[in-house]
């Protein structure tokens, strides 16, 4: 029987009700980690809890919209009233509306910002108290291509927001790098997720895809596997980074 790697650890996923965060949600439980799942939409975050219990993982439900401020600091204490720890949390959740520069209104715009960078900001400040009392402590931000490496119009102000949370994430790394906490980001590019399906219409996706290097989008899956790996005893000496998985799309 192989070892799980995370047994005995407790995560936050944000974002983790579907797509992306849900893939990392349940690829960490497959790991042996117990999951919050900490989702907006409490129907889908209970689907992913029923989903990582069917196959013999621990999950519990945190239905909550990341930009309260409020709630973002009571996840940890959920988290250890739950299992008395908390070791790893991925920041995966998202508020991305679509609107041209000329037509971005501010309210959009805070939007964006605040449940990017602001929350994560928040769950640092909440979180990485407790993370620091573990062994091998670990923030993961799920960041994006379009912050450092391409732009998308009619998405300028995700880019932006993107952008701030890899600045962000490196600074975090650097004051906690004495302190036994890692703070890493993972930059997807094209990604098939429950999003990229809300967004783009089968053709869209189809020419996207193909328009790539590697003429196909790649999987939450894939992205799941760079998560698992920057929360894993094996990258206790990478810190600061920003793990690029876009298939080379951002080489063109």
């Amino acid at each position: 029987m192989v070892e799980k790697p995370l047994a005995g650890k407790v995560a936050i996923v944000t974002g983790s009700g579907r797509g992306i965060g849900r893939a990392i949600a349940e690829r960490l439980a497959r790991d042996g980690a117990a999951v919050v799942i900490a989702t907006r939409t409490a129907r889908h975050g209970e689907q992913a809890v029923a989903s990582i219990a069917s196959k013999g993982g621990l999950a519990m439900l945190a239905s909550l919209d990341v930009a309260d401020r409020a709630k973002v600091f009571a996840l940890p204490k959920a988290a250890i009233g739950w299992r008395g720890r908390l070791d790893m949390v991925v920041h995966a959740a998202a508020d991305i509306p679509y609107a041209p520069i000329l037509s971005l209104t501010d309210e959009q715009f805070d939007l964006c910002f605040t449940s990017i960078v602001k929350s994560a900001l928040w769950l640092t400040q909440a979180c990485a108290p407790h993370l620091m009392k573990v062994e091998g402590g670990r923030l993961v931000f799920i960041s994006s291509v379009a912050g450092n490496h391409k732009s998308v119009p009619g998405l300028a102000h995700y880019g932006a927001a993107k952008s701030a949370l890899n600045a962000f994430a490196r600074g975090a790394a650097l004051e906690f790098a004495g302190k036994g906490v890692t703070v890493n980001t993972v930059d997807p590019g094209l990604i098939a997720s429950a999003r990229m399906q809300d967004m783009l219409t089968p053709d869209q996706q189809k020419a996207m895809a193909e328009n790539g290097p590697m003429q196909r989008a790649g999987t939450s899956e894939e992205v799941a596997a760079a998560v698992s790996y920057l929360v894993s005893p094996e990258a206790a000496f990478v810190t600061g980074a920003s793990l690029l998985i876009d298939g080379g799309a951002s080489l063109r």
